[in-house]
């Protein structure tokens, strides 16, 4: 393997805790739809679980030896809906727990070969990963090429030149620091769309997260990459047809579970790409001249279906799931494996997840489809019987049945359409007055000839994004995937202050940039095409119509823009750097910066929450009429940070009033910590501490457990005259290394590792 490098990223997005990825801030998809996975059991199945350790303890020479196979647990082969049904993916789960602490991972192979696709591991101990690491971004950089490098000597790769997919998220110092990078699979130098491979590695050096794109192995045909459009020219006849319009968006918060809609400029007309030989555009499977308009809305119904649905209990989930699972011939037999009852916050809505599995002989596939239980009506369904199909077929080869498939008279677009429709009006009619026919005509035809087709969301005759019926029909006209999930939204923003549109569209195209890869146009095609696609710097974000912002989504919490700063400091200079890259040391002015200076307990105990606490946290206080402190009211800057530190039990609570203004003593700060490491009970019986400080009678007894165990932990030691000056002011500097060592105390505490 190659590597072409074109520099490291930023170290604010090479240590990014999470990944959003998103090719424009238009294209807001319903992140509720999960991955379907389709299991297949066979008992004359090749690979065994011991091959697989084998391999597995292979591509990581003497680093999980003592693992053995009752470590392991074997998941039979399985695929997704969109792999060929030649591939069969592998996977080992792994769980070890050792001294009280846990380990855990995961890996999949695919294919004959066992290609590694995915990686997942949360070893024992990560002491060495926090803040300072042991290895540099520099050092774990070469460590993830050098992996690309032994697993694919054949293949090149390049560093991204757009890391920005790596959203950098607030770290606490508890948390390990970890270096992401994304590689892209190149041929004739271009990158190939859906081939890219995430690396994630440590700051002590182990690598603990792999993911490989598309899997593929077949020989392909690239497209000459002479004479080209220039990127600038492309960029100039994209931005001529660009547009934008009003939408609402589905916002999905993961932390609290709730579903919030924004008012947003999205783009207009949806642009999938544009040839680079000709400068046509993608629109479905076809190239086109012209960019098609927007169709005017039309509603799936006039009016609210009534009368169809109604509450259903267990017993009737899996009558419903057996009618519509019911195999095509006599040879499968469906079994409903299990029927479980549970909330989905974000829908507001009770469902049932039924999980079943076809039998056919020597074979079984599985899923599961999910019915409201309020309304009996189906949310997610996938057909898994064409999956079975060249499994089960024991008259002919797989060849043989993929020919006699593809002689069979597809149906047509509209045919496919009217299935679509009527399948809404069967099985989710409740929300059918809500959705419209394709904004778009697309008339897409995607893999063995499936029809896809995405009925969005209206609401005051706008579009909403985020929240469409997904629905797939086979060239049968038979349902191939029905998804319909629907929140229930109790608000929706006013349209009347909104920016204007000129405005947002300057917005976009300030941020619009084009990238060349090479991309398939139909799935089951080897040929990949030369396609300039749309980037937007701000791809993680929305244009909020209202505030004319870029915004974040809600689960991304806002990193605070930081002054590009470094500052110097003979005691703490690295510490300082990285708490204010991190968010946690904030920095209004840098002409004034000052960390020599004393620190208010207001500051003092925002550095200490930010620096030990996942910021999750913060959204999950618990709800109060009144807050801990008469003047600290809900509307206080501080109040979830004081809040959280006294629901914790790392500040005293015994008093009428936090005075946040205050500057904070070294004593008062040695009681915070000493409490946040959970030893108060300790410390609190000052009597069987004993004190050899020379200013030891100055300090007050209720402090002498607490400065006690700070001094012996490393916390905040006297100096070197043996002197404490327990009753000083703490400087910034003093806290940045001071809460360095606390971190790395309350890491070793836990149990395992996790984030």
């Amino acid at each position: 393997m190659k590597i072409k490098k074109v520099g490291l990223l930023s170290l604010s997005a090479a240590l990014s805790l999470s990944v959003f990825s998103s090719t424009a801030a238009a294209n807001v998809t319903n992140q509720t739809e999960q991955k379907q996975v389709i299991t297949i059991a066979n008992v004359d199945s090749q690979i065994s679980k011991e091959e697989l350790i084998k391999q597995f303890k292979k591509l990581f020479p003497n680093k999980f030896d003592f693992l053995t196979s009752k470590d392991f647990h074997f998941n039979t082969g399985h695929r997704y809906p969109e792999d060929d049904e030649a591939i069969i993916r592998y996977s080992l789960s792994f769980n070890k727990e050792m001294n009280g602490k846990h380990l855990h991972g995961s890996v999949e192979f695919v294919g004959k070969e066992l290609t590694i696709q995915s990686f997942y591991y949360r070893p024992f101990d990560v002491k060495d990963a926090l803040f300072p690491a042991k290895v540099s971004q520099k050092e774990a950089l070469e460590m993830a090429t050098s992996f690309i490098d032994g697993q694919y000597p054949n293949e090149n790769y390049q560093l991204s030149d757009n890391q920005d997919m790596y959203y950098p998220m607030p770290r606490s110092l508890t948390e390990p620091i970890q270096y992401r990078f994304n590689f892209d699979r190149l041929e004739n130098g271009i990158p190939v769309s859906g081939q890219n491979m995430n690396i994630t590695i440590l700051g002590n050096g182990e690598m603990v997260e792999l993911y490989s794109g598309q899997y593929y192995r077949e020989k392909s045909n690239y497209e000459n990459k002479a004479n080209i459009i220039s990127s600038d020219a492309a960029k100039e006849k994209i931005k001529s047809n660009l547009g934008v319009s009003l939408q609402y968006m589905i916002d999905f918060d993961y932390r609290n579970e709730e579903a919030k809609v924004k008012l947003i400029y999205g783009v207009e007309p949806p642009i999938f790409g544009m040839s680079a030989k000709n400068g046509k555009w993608l629109v479905g499977q076809e190239f086109v001249d012209t960019l098609p308009g927007m169709n005017p809305i039309k509603m799936l119904s006039s009016s609210a279906v009534t009368g169809t649905t109604k509450p259903i209990n267990e017993k009737e989930a899996k009558a419903i799931a057996e009618k519509l699972l019911k195999p095509g011939d006599e040879n499968t037999k469906l079994r409903i494996e299990e029927i479980y009852e549970h909330e989905n916050k974000m829908l507001g809505k009770t469902v049932y997840s039924v999980h079943y599995q076809y039998q056919s002989k020597n074979s079984g596939y599985g899923s599961t489809i999910e019915i409201d239980k309020n309304t009996g009506e189906v949310i997610s369904f996938h057909d898994i019987t064409r999956d079975m199909h060249y499994e089960t077929k024991v008259e002919a080869t797989k060849e043989e049945a993929k020919k006699e498939e593809e002689k069979k008279a597809g149906v047509s677009y509209e045919k496919a359409l009217e299935a679509a429709v009527e399948a809404v009006r069967k099985y989710t009619p409740s929300v059918m007055h809500e959705y419209s026919y394709p904004t778009y005509s697309e008339k897409q035809e995607s893999y063995e000839g499936r029809y896809h087709f995405s009925f969005p969301r209206i609401k005051n005759g706008i579009i909403v994004q985020g929240d469409s019926i997904n629905i797939g029909i086979d060239k049968e006209g038979a349902i191939s995937h029905y998804n319909v999930h629907s929140p229930i939204i109790k608000e929706w923003p006013n349209v009347e202050k909104v920016v204007s549109k000129d405005k947002a569209l300057n917005a976009y195209l300030e941020e619009l940039n084009v990238k060349l890869t090479y991309s398939k146009i139909k799935y089951d095609s080897k040929d990949y095409m030369l396609m300039y696609h749309t980037e937007f710097k701000n791809a993680f974000n929305h244009y909020n119509a209202v505030t004319g912002k870029w915004e974040r989504p809600s689960h991304y919490p806002t990193q605070p823009e930081q002054p590009g700063m470094e500052v110097k400091h003979p005691t703490a200079e690295k510490e300082l750097n990285y708490l204010i890259q991190m968010g946690i040391i904030k920095v209004d002015d840098p002409s004034t910066f000052n960390a020599d200076q004393p620190v208010s307990r207001g500051e003092a105990l925002e550095i200490l929450m930010k620096s030990i606490v996942n910021y999750y946290e913060f959204d999950r206080i618990d709800e109060k009429k009144e807050g801990t402190f008469v003047n600290i009211k809900k509307e206080h800057d501080l109040y979830n940070v004081i809040e959280l530190a006294a629901q914790q039990n790392i500040i005293d609570t015994s008093k009428k009033s936090f005075p946040v203004e205050y500057n904070i003593t070294k004593q008062e700060l040695a009681y915070w910590y000493v409490r946040a490491l959970g030893l108060d009970e300790a410390a609190k019986h000052h009597d069987i501490f004993k004190l050899s400080f020379k200013d030891a009678n100055k300090i007050q007894k209720e402090y002498t457990g607490y400065i006690a165990l700070a001094d012996k932990l490393g916390l905040l030691e006297a100096n070197k005259a043996n002197m404490y000056h327990a009753t000083s002011n703490v400087t910034l500097a003093e806290i940045a290394v001071s809460i360095t060592t606390l971190a790395q105390k309350m890491s070793e505490k836990r149990q395992g590792y996790y984030y």
